[in-house]
C-alpha cells in the first residue's frame, strides 16, 4: 500500500504536469465570446455589465522542501464595463477591474500580508464578413492597471499585459479562439493561449477559459448547476525585502481550484454564482529570484454577483 507521502508525491506530479497547459488553456477566457449574452447593435448602443466575487479558503500548510507556515487566502474582486459598436463588423469593450487578495499567514512566510490590482479592461473585436458561422474573428485586448503588495511606487507594478487572438464561431454551438499573450511582468513574458466554447447537448455547454474552464448543465430557466476549475491569481511587485533578497522584485501567484456550485438567476438582468471544493495546486514564485512557495490543498466558497443591462 503507498504511503501517504508517496501519494502526495503523486498527485504533486500530476498537478506539475498539467499546470503550465492548464494556464494556457485558461488565459484566453479574457476574449472568448459570451454565447448568450445580448448583442450590441451598430452605433453606439452600448450595453453595461458589473461583477462581484468573494471567496476564502480554510488554513493551509505552506511549504519549500519543508513546512515554513500556514496561509489562509480571501480574496475581493469587481470589474464593470461597457461592450458597445461604432462601426458595422466592429465590437468594442471598455471596462475597469479591481481586486485585493488578503494572505492570513502564520509563522515566518516571507509573503506580504497584501496583493492589490486595479486598471482598465480594454478590447475590439473585428468580424470578417459579419457574424454568421464560418466566419473568422481578431480580438485585441489590453489591461493596463497596476499590481503590487503596496509598498512601493506605483509605477514598479504598471504593466500593460495583450493578447491578440484569431477565432471562428464553426456553429451555433462550438466556437473557438487561438492567440498568445504578452506580459513583460510575467515569469512567462510571451505565452499561447486557446479556448473553446461548445454547446455538446441540449442545456449541456463546455467553456474553456479564465476564470473558469467548466462544464455546465441549465437545469431550469433560473437554475445552472456548474462544474470544473477555477483558476486565481496574478504577477505582483513587491517593493519591502520581506527575506534576504526578496526586494523590489516580481512575486507570482497562482491557484487552480476543482469545485462545482450553481448559477440562480434572480432576474432577467441578475444573477448569484455559488460555488466550492479544493484548492488544488497553490504557488507564490518570486521567479526572479529562484524562491517559490507551495501550497497544501485546501478548501474554499466563493460567491458572487453579475448584472447586465
Amino acid at each position: 500500500m503507498k504511503t501517504t507521502k508517496s501519494k502526495h508525491r503523486a498527485l504533486h506530479d500530476i498537478l506539475e504536469s498539467l499546470r503550465r497547459p492548464l494556464l494556457c488553456v485558461a488565459t484566453i477566457g479574457l476574449v472568448m465570446p459570451v454565447a448568450k449574452a445580448a448583442e450590441p447593435q451598430p452605433g453606439f448602443s452600448p450595453d453595461f455589465d458589473v461583477s462581484a466575487n468573494y471567496s476564502a479558503s480554510t488554513n493551509g500548510d505552506l511549504e519549500r522542501g519543508a513546512k515554513v507556515g500556514e496561509i489562509e487566502v480571501k480574496r475581493a474582486e469587481i470589474e464593470a464595463g461597457m461592450s458597445f459598436r461604432l462601426f458595422e463588423e466592429w465590437r468594442f469593450r471598455t471596462g475597469v477591474f479591481a481586486n485585493t487578495t488578503d494572505l492570513e499567514l502564520t509563522g515566518a512566510v516571507p509573503l506580504p500580508d497584501k496583493l492589490e490590482s486595479f486598471g482598465l479592461s480594454l478590447s475590439a473585436t473585428k468580424f470578417f464578413g459579419g457574424e454568421d458561422e464560418n466566419n473568422w474573428r481578431a480580438t485585441l485586448v489590453v489591461r493596463p492597471g497596476v499590481s503590487s503588495d503596496g509598498s512601493g511606487s506605483s509605477s514598479d507594478g504598471f504593466s500593460a499585459p495583450v493578447i491578440v487572438s484569431v477565432g471562428k464561431r464553426y456553429s451555433p454551438t462550438l466556437a473557438w479562439d487561438l492567440g498568445v499573450r504578452f506580459d513583460p511582468n510575467s515569469n512567462n513574458e510571451v505565452f499561447p493561449v486557446f479556448g473553446v466554447r461548445w454547446d455538446f447537448l441540449p442545456d449541456w455547454m463546455l467553456s474553456v477559459g479564465l476564470p473558469r474552464t467548466e462544464v455546465t448543465y441549465q437545469l431550469t430557466e433560473k437554475w445552472t448547476l456548474k462544474g470544473g476549475l477555477r483558476f486565481q491569481g496574478g504577477t505582483y511587485h513587491v517593493g519591502t525585502a520581506l527575506a534576504p533578497g526578496l526586494g523590489d522584485t516580481f512575486l507570482e501567484y497562482r491557484e487552480i481550484r476543482a469545485g462545482g456550485g450553481f448559477e440562480w438567476k434572480l432576474s432577467d438582468s441578475l444573477s448569484l454564482n455559488l460555488d466550492g471544493g479544493m484548492v488544488v495546486d497553490r504557488r507564490f514564485d518570486y521567479f526572479e529570484r529562484g524562491y517559490e512557495l507551495k501550497g497544501a490543498s485546501t478548501a474554499y466558497l466563493s460567491v458572487g454577483l453579475s448584472t447586465r443591462f
